[in-house]
């Protein structure tokens, strides 16, 4: 019987988007992945999920249908970067 390992990436970051610090929970199944799932919390409680995209340059939210996601996607697409390079 032969076992296959697949190296699976988790990683939370605190990042300020919608006026607050957030915690955004970060998931990758596999590193040929070109995506990210992703979940935070609301102000209600609810938790938000979504996944983000690699582009040629910068990761995006899809879908981006969060006004307060939408607007500080830049930030949390460069703290994504930032996380990946220590991987």
């Amino acid at each position: 019987m032969d076992f296959v390992f697949r190296k699976r990436l988790q990683f939370s970051l605190v990042v300020k988007a919608g006026d607050r610090l957030r915690e955004f929970n970060f998931n990758q199944c596999s590193p040929e992945q070109v995506s990210l799932d992703v979940n935070v919390c609301t102000e209600k409680g609810d938790r938000l999920f979504f996944r983000m995209v690699k582009s040629e340059t910068k990761w995006s939210i899809n879908p981006a249908n969060v006004p307060w996601l939408l607007k500080d996607e830049q930030k949390i697409s460069t703290a994504v970067e930032e996380a990946l390079r220590s991987w």
